[in-house]
């Protein structure tokens, strides 16, 4: 059973521009985020599998209201 469909993930990310500002800003929902430091619990430093597919378009930066990412879409 495959949940997550990796051509659906290719065809977004072949639209995203930019590059990770590492601000922490989409990780407020996740439960390992210090909400005093804004730095992850885990890890040191975000891992790739955080934003390396995160986010996939304007929706993910408008659901977790992330103004300013160094991401854009065409």
């Amino acid at each position: 059973m495959q949940l997550i469909d990796k051509d659906y993930i290719k065809k977004k990310l072949v639209k995203r521009k930019g590059k990770c500002k590492k601000c922490g800003k989409c990780c407020i929902g996740c439960k390992h985020l210090d909400k005093k430091t804004k730095l992850c619990k885990v890890y040191e430093s975000r891992p790739w599998f955080c934003y390396k597919d995160f986010p996939l378009d304007n929706t993910d930066k408008w659901i977790w209201n992330v103004k300013n990412c160094g991401y854009s879409f065409n």
